[in-house]
């Protein structure tokens, strides 16, 4: 796909709208100005509702949460430190989506080194109960030698109580029937980049990077061992 694009010399975006995201551009921008110093550690949690595998998406079982879910959280490990990925170790579980006709993974979780020693742990799972507040639950910890982040996205601010609990999203929602939020916020900076010819703040060859990194999660699942990242 990246050939094709650079070869039809056409604009393409790779749609990672945490970027986008006023909590995580924060924290790009405390990392870029060395207030945590060295990163050491990351801890990234990117959870769906069961809801997801067996009632949104058909196509499940040809799919797996890795793919679904773990490329959001790796490409943000990887923006937020600029460090390259080395190795990798990863564990899959099939227990609870199989026994119901759906042959994908409950959940992976996946260690990966860094260059520099920076490790970071990748965890995503799609059968929590529908009962959660929302669709999707979210974490990312950073660990540096002089301070840390932690942005949590389970809680939208606002806690509504009527004949069940929930907390409606307010990342992202239509406002007075036009869409706002970060996810919006990209479509509209694609759009500008098409019109003045600006080049879009996902690079291709970054993009590809994490979907090898994802990659190489997958198959160290099937392996139980350590995989060196391949270029």
């Amino acid at each position: 796909m990246v050939k094709a694009i650079k070869e039809a010399e056409v604009k393409a975006l790779v749609g990672y709208e945490n970027r986008w995201s006023p909590v995580f551009i924060t924290a790009k921008e405390a990392v870029a100005a060395g207030e945590l110093k060295d990163i050491q550690l990351i801890h990234a949690r990117l959870n769906d509702s069961i809801f997801v595998p067996t009632k949104m998406l058909s196509w499940a079982t040809g799919s797996t949460v890795g793919w679904v879910l773990l490329p959001h959280t790796v490409d943000l490990a990887l923006w937020l430190s600029g460090k390259e990925a080395v190795s990798v170790h990863a564990v899959g579980q099939k227990k609870v989506l199989t026994k119901m006709g759906i042959d994908t993974f409950d959940s992976i979780t996946a260690t990966v080194e860094f260059e520099g020693g920076m490790v970071g742990t990748f965890s995503s799972s799609w059968i929590y109960p529908e009962s959660i507040p929302l669709i999707y639950d979210m974490r990312f910890e950073v660990l540096g030698s002089h301070g840390a982040l932690e942005v949590d996205l389970r809680d939208q601010n606002i806690h509504k109580m009527t004949s069940r609990y929930s907390h409606p999203p307010t990342l992202g929602r239509d406002i007075y029937g036009k869409p706002v939020g970060f996810a919006a916020e990209m479509l509209n900076s694609f759009i500008d980049n098409v019109k003045d010819g600006t080049e879009p703040l996902v690079d291709l060859e970054d993009a590809l990077n994490g979907v090898n990194i994802v990659d190489t999660i997958h198959r160290a699942v099937v392996s139980g061992g350590v995989l060196k990242l391949e270029k």
